[in-house]
């Protein structure tokens, strides 16, 4: 990983972080109070944030774009 990479992983990796237990409650409402089920969700939404290619420069609202995730991660499992 180069130099310049590190800071925006670490700065999308806060950001997430920042809002967990609000992504988690959004999960848990999409799959019907399932913990287990939500937290992988949030866990694949998570990763999905990271490798994504979109420039996080780019994104204007980060709470709708993560909500944006969950919801599509939620479709996956």
């Amino acid at each position: 990983m180069g130099i310049a990479v590190a800071p925006a992983r670490i700065q999308r990796e806060v950001e997430f972080l920042l809002r967990y237990d609000q992504l988690l409650k959004l999960a848990q409402k999409l799959t019907d109070s399932d913990p287990g089920l939500a937290q992988d969700v949030v866990h694949d939404a998570f990763v999905q944030f990271l490798l994504s290619s979109t420039d996080y420069g780019a994104i204007d609202n980060i709470d709708h774009y993560l909500h944006k995730v969950v919801r599509t991660s939620t479709l996956l499992i």
